[in-house]
């Protein structure tokens, strides 16, 4: 379990603009992006999972699927740092695909010291 997130909140929703966030198997969170803000339940446009690795202060983000016309742009990828940084990890990794599913990088976030 992440160091610094308190068990004792079982429900915990951290809610980022029109991003989600909702523990499922701990450590793992769903993030959604919701298509507006009228609710926490709209309608979402994209989802992936932040997940903790064997290093505890370190997460992958895999899982990410989007409907047609709503790519993840580079405020939310923003966003998913900050919400790595509330989950108290130190660095989280993401692999970026081309259109055909072929990798085209590792990326990594890091929180500033």
């Amino acid at each position: 379990m992440n160091k610094g997130l308190d068990a004792s909140l079982p429900n915990f929703v951290i809610v980022k603009d029109l991003i989600t966030v909702e523990p499922i198997l701990r450590p793992s969170w769903l993030i959604r992006r919701r298509i507006d803000g009228n609710s926490l339940t709209a309608g979402y446009v994209w989802v992936c999972t932040m997940a903790q690795t064997e290093d505890p202060d370190v997460c992958t983000v895999k899982g990410y699927l989007a409907r047609d016309d709503y790519p993840m742009d580079p405020s939310e990828r923003r966003a998913l740092y900050e919400i790595g940084r509330e989950l108290n990890f130190l660095k989280c990794e993401y692999e970026r695909v081309d259109e055909s599913g072929k990798l085209k990088a590792i990326r990594e976030i890091r929180r500033k010291s």
